[in-house]
């Protein structure tokens, strides 16, 4: 299920080894999701999202911009769409405007339903 990154925190992760009570846990931990800080958080934004189209158009076309050297790009077009879908998803906060109070996302392992 798609929820907000706050939604998300009130919610048990299943990769947690955490259990009882987080006061009387030595390390205070809890067995919370961390949302957005997890490696495993996945935003919800697609290939149909004007914003992830957006980033990975201006992506692509930064990577075959012909080289200098020889004048050709070096990178065909699925390698361009594969390392632009990877700069893009590392780091979405470089090209995609996140609307905090609309953007949902899931975990990655929980599943989104």
């Amino acid at each position: 299920m798609l929820k907000t990154p706050e939604e998300a925190r009130e919610m048990g992760c299943p990769l947690a080894r955490v259990h009882g009570d987080p006061a009387k846990n030595a390390k205070g931990l809890t067995g919370k999701c961390v949302a957005d800080k997890c490696l495993l958080w996945r935003w919800a934004y697609t290939d149909i999202d004007f914003r992830w189209m957006s980033a990975m158009t201006r992506e692509k076309a930064l990577l075959q911009e012909p080289k200098k050297d020889d004048g050709k790009s070096k990178i065909n077009e699925r390698r361009a769409d594969q390392i632009a879908a990877h700069r893009i998803a590392k780091a979405p906060d470089r090209y995609i405007i996140m609307e905090d109070d609309k953007d949902l996302g899931s975990c990655g392992l929980g599943g989104q339903g």
